[in-house]
């Protein structure tokens, strides 16, 4: 079973940020508008990761700098929620894509955890690019302990948990 959910989510991600379609297609046009919009994401990451630095910064710099955890882990839950508010409904009660996987050899469990486990692994990511520049700032400023890097690795894993499934029962009666 956890063979099928590695691979139903190695699937569903490849599909999600449109690896395949990249992959496999010969029209040089739409090579180019993948390659585009990956530029375009990369942009967005790289502003977002700035935007999240720059507050830590200024935060520690008029000497409020122990209220960053917080204000990082206050981003990362609201930032999870919207995103995942917004894509809970198409990815986890898409019936054209779960008709599809159903015909497959495997359980109906797996289809439904692997839908999850991608949306977590994508809130996950998104809560990195929001915790890393922001640790990284108050870690060089502030020089706090081994346990601020220890609760900042097990918050990455934990606080997009919450959020994300705040968020989808709000999709699923969306």
């Amino acid at each position: 079973m956890t063979r099928q959910i590695r691979l139903l989510t190695k699937l569903s991600l490849y599909g999600m940020f449109g690896f395949n379609e990249f992959r496999h297609t010969r029209d040089g046009k739409k090579k180019l508008r993948f390659c585009l919009m990956g530029a375009l994401w990369v942009l967005l990451i790289l502003m977002l990761a700035g935007y999240v630095g720059l507050t830590s910064y200024g935060l520690t710099s008029i000497g409020m700098g122990y209220f960053v955890p917080a204000v990082l882990g206050m981003l990362v839950s609201l930032v999870t929620f919207f995103f995942t508010m917004t894509k809970a409904g198409p990815m986890l009660f898409d019936q054209r894509s779960y008709e599809k996987q159903v015909a497959l050899p495997v359980e109906a469990k797996s289809i439904i955890v692997s839908r999850f486990l991608s949306m977590y692994l994508t809130d996950m990511m998104l809560g990195l690019v929001v915790m890393l520049p922001g640790m990284a700032v108050y870690g060089i400023l502030q020089h706090p302990g081994l346990t601020f890097y220890l609760y900042g690795v097990l918050s990455v894993l934990f606080l997009p948990l919450l959020p994300l499934t705040l968020a989808s029962m709000l999709g699923a009666l969306i």
